[in-house]
């Protein structure tokens, strides 16, 4: 049968031996798959979600790349003092020292998290070996909305971009990411965890590639388990994301005085 002719693949991975409606044979990308990669993260000293990454046991080793250079680096233990939380991290100081105030890089996990949380100062550009997933297209995914999705479904390494303020002094973070799920709908909602804080997102707005969501964040480690609300904004855009804060009346790039 002329049909069943194995075509070239000129070299291409991850693809299967089909046949169309006709019978004719044609190679297609697979439905999901993973790929193994070096990837780069730039951490600064606004925390840096890094998904692709699985932190090894205490005592192991991972090899890693800072700023290009080749190193061998052992998983350590430290704890949240307020909270009595362990968590796992590699780094030249862990996660603490730097938020208060120390130069060094730190890559987080918290027990029994699945994403960890880069932060570096001064900015430091550290690179894993990560397997990241070709993922199934949204069209071919039942669009149930009975349940509330993680961050990360929609923001996938992102990073500190901006901060807009209104008049009134309020604020709206931007944060740029490798890579973005616009939501379906205006009204989802996502949650998000890491050593430091939980919230809760509320999809406000959209563009084509950068969404804006009013979040509220819990503080574990306040004593009084303090609750504040504030304006986010993901994307992979800057310009689009600009757009979206202007939207919401946040046009100005100092806090104004009062």
């Amino acid at each position: 049968n002329p049909n069943s002719t194995v075509p070239s693949t000129n070299g291409t991975a991850n693809q299967y031996l089909v046949t169309d409606g006709d019978g004719n044979v044609r190679w297609q990308d697979q439905l999901a798959y993973e790929t193994s990669l070096w990837k780069d993260f730039v951490l600064s000293d606004s925390p840096t979600q890094i998904t692709e990454f699985t932190m090894p046991s205490v005592g192991d080793t991972v090899t890693i790349k800072i700023n290009g250079v080749e190193s061998v680096e052992t998983v350590k233990s430290a704890e949240v003092e307020e909270l009595g939380r362990p968590y796992s991290y590699i780094g030249s100081v862990d996660i603490i020292s730097i938020n208060s105030g120390a130069n060094g890089w730190c890559i987080a996990c918290q027990d029994g998290q699945p994403a960890c949380v880069g932060v570096s100062r001064p900015d430091t550009t550290v690179s894993l070996f990560v397997t990241e997933p070709h993922k199934i297209d949204e069209k071919y995914i039942p669009q149930d909305k009975d349940f509330i999705r993680p961050l990360s479904y929609y923001a996938d390494g992102w990073h500190h971009f901006a901060i807009y303020y209104n008049e009134s002094g309020d604020e709206a973070s931007c944060y740029k990411c490798d890579n973005i799920n616009v939501p379906g709908l205006h009204d989802e909602m996502f949650i998000d965890a890491d050593v430091s804080q939980f919230i809760i997102g509320h999809i406000l707005s959209k563009l084509s590639h950068s969404f804006s969501a009013s979040v509220c964040v819990l503080d574990p480690g306040n004593n009084e388990k303090s609750i504040s609300r504030c304006d986010y904004i993901y994307g992979t855009d800057e310009t689009e994301m600009t757009q979206l804060a202007s939207m919401m009346g946040y046009t100005l790039t100092t806090k104004p005085t009062t």
